[in-house]
């Protein structure tokens, strides 16, 4: 079956010491309003599954339908909206946007007849005398790198989901496909999605570095580490650039030699991946 997305997915620290959570779940879709306001009253932000096809002004407003959870910090009575931060405006940014309430409400309909929006994730920063000083844990590193490397196929009734880095080698098998699924508005959201891939491998090195001054990591092994994750930076940004450049200039359909090309360079960053991984869980260990 052909995947729709591939994600790298990481391990969470757990921040219970520092955040307060509440999970939520909305039984009457009628009483959505007053549960919201409450939180905010307390003082929590609220992440909630909604769908951007009726957020006026987005990129995919009356064109596509695209949930995802949204950030609600705050509401403004006098203008009737809810106060969230959010990208669907420009998408490689996350700004201040104003979703009036009967927006809301449609697209929270929407997402609740799909049986997916009626659960409310709320945190609220703990009150702290102190400054929290956070520190990288290796054995946290360790699993979400034997996460990585071991291949696994879940399913479940409507979806496949590869995980681990076997998620990029599917992706490039059903590379063609894929491509030729997609719309002209597709193509702005494709650019910002393949610009996290880069920008995660960029945050890495602030992570090394943290390693290095926690005297988890020897300075030639951090050197090491950093020009490996340099390659797979400039490899992922390679990919995106020829996979747009490749959406832009195919009306119909993808030339095979094209393709073959983005393939090989996702099968190249794969081989990448493995490979600084195993540098990494070297070095820790």
């Amino acid at each position: 079956m052909l995947p729709n997305s591939f994600d790298i997915v990481f391990e969470h620290p757990d921040l219970s010491e520092w955040l307060i959570y509440h999970e939520t779940t909305v039984d009457d879709k009628a009483l959505i309003h007053r549960v919201i306001r409450n939180y905010i009253d307390e003082g929590f932000y609220i992440f909630i599954k909604l769908d951007r096809y009726f957020f006026p002004g987005g990129i995919e407003y009356g064109k596509r339908h695209f949930e995802h959870p949204s950030l609600i910090y705050g509401y403004d009575h006098i203008n009737n909206s809810y106060l969230l931060l959010e990208n669907c405006i420009t998408p490689t940014m996350m700004q201040p946007y104003s979703l009036p309430y009967q927006a809301f409400e449609m697209s929270f309909t929407q997402t609740w007849n799909d049986g997916r929006g009626s659960v409310l994730r709320c945190y609220k920063v703990r009150e702290r005398l102190s400054t929290i000083n956070y520190e990288i844990q290796p054995e946290v590193i360790n699993r979400n790198i034997q996460f990585l490397l071991k291949n696994c196929l879940e399913k479940d009734e409507s979806n496949h989901q590869y995980t681990g880095l076997w998620a990029i080698e599917t992706f490039a098998d059903h590379l063609q496909e894929y491509m030729n699924g997609l719309r002209k508005e597709d193509h702005l959201q494709e650019f910002s999605n393949l610009r996290k891939c880069s920008e995660l491998q960029k945050r890495h090195l602030w992570v090394i570095d943290e390693l290095t001054n926690n005297r988890r990591l020897l300075p030639q092994m951090r050197n090491i580490l950093k020009e490996e994750l340099h390659c797979l930076i400039y490899q992922w940004d390679e990919f995106r650039s020829m996979y747009i450049k490749s959406l832009i200039n195919s009306e119909l359909s993808h030339k095979a030699h094209d393709v073959n090309v983005l393939k090989d360079c996702l099968k190249e960053i794969k081989h990448l991946e493995e490979k600084y991984s195993l540098y990494l869980l070297n070095a820790i260990s």
